[in-house]
């Protein structure tokens, strides 16, 4: 073991990769993930001397917060996420000034580091979620307005499937974005499907809940007898997607299935 082991499990990126970045929970795991490294019982599994770590990274250049917020020209750290957590004063750098960082310094215990790191990553995290839940909820707002099991209780077979179309335009990039949402927020899907639209986000699963009599069973190449969308072509890309590059073109396919069905259902 050596100070290469231990760099490639504590600290396997150079902090300078979050230079620009914003993704403030990648940094803060990045830090967490080195202060976790710096415990007496991690250094002795390693072989290696705390100071050795701290020569080599050196502090702030080891530092991805600091990549992200520290300024040369002020000498200081505005907006990075430790100055609220910790007794910092402001203007004086995100760790030098603060007592977390004043007892590694004196006596390399990085537990006060860690302790502050896994609080504000909590934080940073119940943040983010409680943001994209805001988010979801308006893009609910305006494409998936009521419950499928409401618009499936209703018996309207076209406007289940209209119901269908809506939800599906709305999960196109641009109608996504339109909410401060990306094609990946919908992955994990079940987040979505589950969470926000409910255990069957579907209002023709709703209202075909064994899936016979499906407009859908002859709107795609799906088999007689299975699932409508879990074992179809048009869902699986969809699925398979998993909102990279070929998302639009996933959403796109099962709207021409739904447009499909829709034409299909009104021409009885």
């Amino acid at each position: 073991m050596s100070f290469e082991s231990w760099t490639k499990e504590f600290y396997p990126v150079p902090s300078s990769t979050f230079k620009g970045s914003t993704d403030v929970i990648a940094a803060l795991e990045h830090s967490l993930r080195k202060w976790q490294g710096l415990r007496i019982s991690e250094r002795a599994r390693h072989d290696i001397r705390s100071a050795n770590v701290s020569l080599q990274l050196g502090p702030r250049g080891s530092c991805a917060l600091c990549a992200m917020y520290y300024s040369a020209a002020s000498g200081s750290c505005n907006d990075c996420p430790l100055l609220t957590a910790s007794l910092l004063v402001p203007g004086e750098g995100a760790c030098r000034g603060n007592a977390e960082y004043g007892t590694w310094f004196r006596n390399q215990d990085p537990e006060p580091m860690i302790a502050v790191l896994e609080s504000v990553l909590e934080k940073q995290k119940t943040a983010m979620v409680d943001a994209k839940r805001r988010c979801l909820e308006a893009w609910k707002a305006e494409f998936y307005p009521e419950p499928a099991t409401v618009t499936a209780e209703e018996g309207d077979v076209e406007q289940c499937v209209n119901a269908g179309i809506l939800k599906w335009t709305g999960l196109l990039s641009k109608n996504l974005a339109k909410h401060g949402l990306a094609p990946g927020d919908t992955m994990d899907h079940w987040f979505l499907a589950n969470d926000i639209l409910g255990p069957i986000g579907c209002a023709l699963c709703s209202c075909y809940p064994d899936c016979a009599g499906c407009p859908l069973k002859t709107g795609s190449i799906m088999e007689p007898g299975r699932s409508a969308c879990s074992s179809q072509r048009e869902y699986g890309s969809f699925a398979g997607a998993r909102g990279g590059p070929e998302h639009d073109k996933a959403v796109a396919r099962m709207l021409l299935v739904l447009y499909k069905a829709l034409g299909k259902v009104r021409a009885g």
